[in-house]
């Protein structure tokens, strides 16, 4: 994985690369030699959000 971005505006959006690599299902190589873009959904519950933003270095946004 080399960028985790947000949908943002839809042409800006901001980079949330270092969030997406704690996520331990996300892989982070994939064994293929093409350049690929995937796109995803990442959903967590309001408790969950909100008990991460407690501790992390960079909190996310509503």
């Amino acid at each position: 994985m080399v960028t985790a971005a947000t949908r943002g505006t839809g042409e800006i959006g901001e980079d949330i690369t270092a969030q997406v690599r704690t996520i331990k299902t996300i892989p982070l190589k994939i064994g293929n030699n093409a350049v690929i873009e995937v796109h995803g959904e990442a959903i967590m519950t309001k408790r969950a959000f909100e008990e991460y933003n407690k501790v992390a270095e960079v909190p996310l946004k509503i």
